[in-house]
């Protein structure tokens, strides 16, 4: 793999800091600020290694089931220190796609100095020599090097199967768990009480097991396919999902006239009720989502339904498709309510219901914790580039192995799916191992434990302002962790 670097080492400005130094966040201990751009130059096609039998023996028939996840303080991986947060934050310098066939390449380029008072760094206006194409997306000669010519099909085929052998080799082991109480209680002597606190040890287990492979089938075709949700990451405008509300959208004075008392009106909140709001938007954010297009893209008419055809969120091309999708629920909910008939409404409950809900969860949390996050900037149209909105992320360790295994890669390696959608899940390791040598410090990774960061981003990220090209969420005091470096700080 060839791959050639070119960083512009203008250090960070900051506050009362020596130049190129960084000041400690108050929030996040543990993180720093990790968005100074690079040149890169990258040899696609050969880090799109095809997959071969042992590879998916590995992945599919020897992971050990005693995995732990997330520990009470985080998880780093290996050779990744925690990170720290700088309360400053420098505008990243223009990003221009220039295909040139193979490899394709990305150039750089920083504007002149600004005057004083204005932000040191602006950039990323669309450009005249970029098509409609190289701005809002993968530039096509790029695309053409990721794609593999019929590796990615047979392997995705075999994911399924292998998803599709946990999730029954789970359910089956379930089935057991009913009569195990009462076959510990007349054959080994052990109380009642013993014999319950068991069977719901094991029915909770099942039920963590279970969710995790169902989430890995929603991760699998996320990482399978290249689709317009990742063409517009953390625009203001054009971004489909996850998009911040603003200060208008809450009915908040402007900044100047604001007092923490309006703040505290719209946000202040016990810990009970904000606990109650995750747990809603966790277990059932999802739902929301594909009927009402909650915290969808502005440029829809609200309450935009995913499962209508004639919706304003698909193109007339796409109709059919949405058709078939729809026939394909139906044909689940009737199987769903065959399988009901057979084992009762307590053990559909038990053996499908609360699998699904969990499921939901997990694919709200790391969606969630994907792109809502106090250090990750939001671009208007002014200053959005695809590239500066595919390095707006965050790699975390999702329950650990575990997260690796059934989720594919979705959480540990998501700068790298961003950058290069379409390389195979398995592949996407070597990528990130790349992108940490290129990025160094800058390298953005959060071992936060996963629970904790959830509740930090559901609790800080609130807001982001009307106004201002490149924005950062505001917490419920009306603060931004981040602030915009001026070239009136350096």
């Amino acid at each position: 793999m060839e791959i050639a670097k070119l960083v512009d080492h203008e250090a960070w400005s900051l506050p009362a800091v020596p130049h190129g130094g960084c000041e400690h966040g108050p929030l996040d201990e543990r993180r720093r600020q990790v968005d100074e751009q690079m040149l890169v130059t990258m040899r696609a096609g050969e880090c799109l290694g095809h997959g071969n039998l042992a590879r998916e023996l590995w992945w599919f028939g020897t992971a050990p089931l005693l995995w732990t996840f997330d520990r009470a303080r985080g998880m780093a991986e290996r050779g990744i220190p925690k990170r720290q947060v700088c309360e400053s934050w420098r505008a990243p310098g223009k990003w221009q796609w220039r295909p040139t066939g193979s490899p394709a390449t990305a150039t750089l380029n920083r504007s002149e100095a600004q005057p004083e008072g204005k932000v040191a760094i602006q950039g990323a206006r669309p450009d005249d020599n970029l098509t409609s194409a190289h701005q809002h997306g993968i530039p096509d000669s790029y695309r053409t090097d990721l794609n593999q010519t019929g590796s990615e099909k047979p392997h995705a085929t075999q994911c399924y199967w292998g998803l599709s052998l946990w999730t029954i080799l789970f359910y089956k082991a379930a089935t057991y768990i009913p009569t195990l109480s009462r076959v510990l209680v007349a054959s080994y002597g052990f109380s009642r009480a013993t014999a319950l606190g068991v069977k719901w040890t094991l029915w909770a287990a099942y039920w963590w097991w279970e969710s995790v492979a169902l989430a890995g089938w929603w991760c699998l075709v996320d990482t399978s396919l290249s689709i317009d949700i990742k063409k517009a990451t953390n625009s203001v405008e054009r971004d489909e999902n996850y998009v911040p509300l603003t200060r208008k959208d809450y009915g908040l004075p402007d900044e100047k006239h604001c007092q923490p008392l309006d703040y505290h009106e719209i946000f202040e909140e016990t810990p009970i009720y904000t606990l109650g709001r995750m747990l809603a938007m966790q277990l059932l954010g999802w739902q929301f989502y594909l009927f009402r297009n909650t915290l969808g893209s502005p440029q829809y008419p609200p309450g935009a339904n995913h499962f209508l055809p004639s919706s304003p969120l698909f193109k007339p091309h796409e109709r059919n498709g949405i058709i078939a999708s729809n026939i394909g629920l139906a044909v689940m909910v009737t199987l769903l309510g065959i399988f009901a008939s057979n084992v009762g409404f307590t053990g559909f409950i038990k053996f499908y219901f609360i699998p699904y809900l969990l499921a939901n969860h997990w694919i709200v949390m790391l969606t969630f914790l994907h792109h809502t996050d106090p250090t990750l900037p939001h671009y208007r149209n002014k200053e959005w580039t695809w590239v500066r909105g595919a390095f707006a992320t965050v790699d975390r360790p999702l329950l650990g192995p575990v997260g690796r295994f059934f989720l594919h890669n979705v959480s540990h390696d998501h700068i790298a799916h961003h950058i290069f959608s379409n390389i195979p899940f398995y592949n996407q390791p070597q990528v990130t191992e790349i992108l940490k040598q290129l990025l160094k410090d800058d390298y953005n990774y959060d071992s936060t434990n996963t629970f904790y960061a959830l509740y930090r981003s559901f609790s800080e990220c609130c807001f982001i302002e009307d106004d201002g090209d490149i924005v950062f969420y505001k917490n419920r005091d009306g603060k931004a962790l981040r602030t915009l470096a001026s070239a009136s700080t350096e």
